[in-house]
């Protein structure tokens, strides 16, 4: 499972246009899951890649400003799963953006229960910490 989020890191910070739409268009078809599309409910993968970039372009500290445009990033706590048959797992990713702040991202990842993808992983969420990199709940 970590290599799913190394990859889409990898493939998100290629700066050609095809390559991220291709990275985007990958998440949308096959990483992501009901909770990460639920904001796009009534929409298509189009206006996903279309938000996506728009996003990446005016918050650089938003998750697709650092995948997309961000300096670097790297795992900070490698993927550990959890529960009796480790359907669900988290890593800890930390970036720094295009204007040189640190985010931190828990990367939740479940394991299809049903068929026909039953026991491949998804996305389920990705969470941001706050401005300086805790993940405070007040």
């Amino acid at each position: 499972p970590q290599a799913i989020i190394e990859g889409v890191l990898a493939a998100l910070g290629h700066k050609g246009d095809k390559s991220v739409d291709r990275a985007l268009r990958h998440i949308w078809d096959h990483l992501a899951g009901d909770n990460f599309k639920f904001v796009y409910r009534d929409s298509d993968v189009e206006e996903f890649i279309a938000d996506a970039r728009t996003t990446a372009e005016e918050f650089s500290t938003s998750f697709y400003g650092n995948a997309i445009n961000g300096k670097r990033w790297q795992i900070i706590r490698d993927f550990q799963t959890t529960g009796a048959d480790g359907w669900i797992g988290t890593a800890v990713v930390e970036t720094i953006s295009s204007d040189d702040r640190l985010r931190r991202w828990i990367w939740e990842l479940r394991k299809h229960k049903r068929p026909p993808k039953m026991g491949s992983w998804f996305i389920e969420n990705i969470g941001s910490s706050d401005a300086d990199g805790t993940f405070d709940s007040d």
